[in-house]
């Protein structure tokens, strides 16, 4: 245990803005009485000290632009110097938090958290790490993701052993990684769940952002938008329903070319977009939706994902539809608050899982 006011570092390499799993277990630090300071990215030539949602955060720049001035970072990204670089800068100002607990995050995290410790430990402080790995990281899936996997896998070998805890996003991936690294104890399992407290009945919310009437059915989606969430499907799917309207709470390149292919199907004006909204907000911001939609396509890594925009839907109270990847399948069918579809080449046909129920009749079913 450790003692009040102890300071919980966590790591991440991305921006921290938009990742809730990194922000929510700061926050429950917090909450617990610790401190706690998350350490993560910026794209400008600085190091960022700022807040986010409530955490004091340190963003420290990424080397990738001094390694592109220096012709270093061309099509062959070579994450090992991207990481050696940015280490150089990260780890001074993690020593300089007196970190009490390291806890790293995701599959670049781990080297990240490993370097911290042994930085720690060489000032003569000898304290405790933990890990929480996202990903399945041997069953990625995108042409970043499967470059860095190489990389990635050989930390996992070099490093899981030595962290003090592990945790991890679902059962099914805890049983993995115990198997694969042969591991005495299994991650603990920590699902990517919406903190309680952070649910109202009132405030801003989806339908009134696009001033729908409460007589409009409305499909919501959030997070990151990727061919690889089967966003795509989705947009195709909800284009067949007459005057059903489908929501993104979400941002990028990706979305601007979704909006674009709804103009070209004629669902412009059933197709909308929000920007994110802060972790804690988004259950409140969509719970006036009538299902909330996840569609993951087939791949190693989306069969043992748990993901959190599934929690954050029923955090808000809606059924939800998702793809029959093995995970979420399985927890819908387990607890029978959704339907699933066969997420398979187009036509698309939804199959209702045993026990489901949805709170619009008729409506999760694009044949209903």
């Amino acid at each position: 245990m450790l003692r009040p006011k102890a300071h919980v570092v966590s790591i991440v390499f991305n921006r921290v803005r938009g990742d809730s799993r990194v922000i929510k277990t700061a926050q429950a630090a917090l909450n617990a009485g610790y401190n706690a300071t998350i350490v993560g990215v910026t794209g400008g030539r600085e190091v960022e000290r700022t807040e986010i949602e409530g955490v004091r955060a340190v963003l420290v720049p990424n080397f990738s632009g001094r390694l592109k001035f220096q012709g270093l970072w061309d099509e062959k990204k070579d994450l090992r110097l991207l990481i050696g670089g940015y280490l150089q800068s990260a780890l001074p100002e993690i020593v300089a938090l007196q970190p009490d607990l390291l806890h790293s995050h995701d599959m670049i995290g781990l080297k990240i958290g490993a370097a911290a410790w042994k930085a720690t430990a060489a000032g003569g402080r000898i304290i405790p790490w933990v890990h929480d790995l996202h990903e399945f990281v041997a069953g990625l899936k995108g042409e970043l993701a499967e470059a860095y996997m190489p990389v990635c896998l050989s930390w996992e070998r070099e490093f899981l052993h030595q962290a003090t805890h592990l945790f991890t996003v679902s059962d099914a991936l805890a049983k993995e990684v115990q198997t694969r690294y042969r591991l005495q104890l299994a991650p603990e399992v920590t699902y990517n769940v919406p903190i309680a407290s952070s649910f109202r009945d009132s405030g801003p919310d989806v339908r009134s952002a696009f001033n729908l009437g409460p007589e409009v059915p409305l499909v919501v989606f959030v997070g990151g938008a990727t061919a690889l969430r089967g966003c795509d499907t989705i947009l195709e799917a909800v284009s067949s329903l007459p005057d059903v309207h489908l929501a993104f709470v979400s941002e990028g390149k990706f979305v601007e070319e979704l909006r674009e292919r709804a103009t070209e199907i004629g669902m412009r004006n059933r197709f909308h977009v929000h920007p994110y909204v802060a972790s804690d907000k988004v259950t409140t911001f969509i719970r006036t939706a009538d299902i909330g939609i996840h569609g993951l396509t087939h791949y190693p890594n989306a069969e043992v994902a748990l993901p959190n925009k599934m929690f954050e839907y029923l955090h808000a109270g809606l059924p939800v539809v998702v793809s029959d990847v093995a995970s979420m399948k399985a927890f819908i069918g387990q607890h029978g608050v959704g339907v699933t579809f066969l997420e398979r080449p187009r036509p698309i046909s939804f199959q209702p899982t045993q026990g489901t129920h949805c709170r619009t009749p008729g409506f999760a079913s694009p044949n209903g």
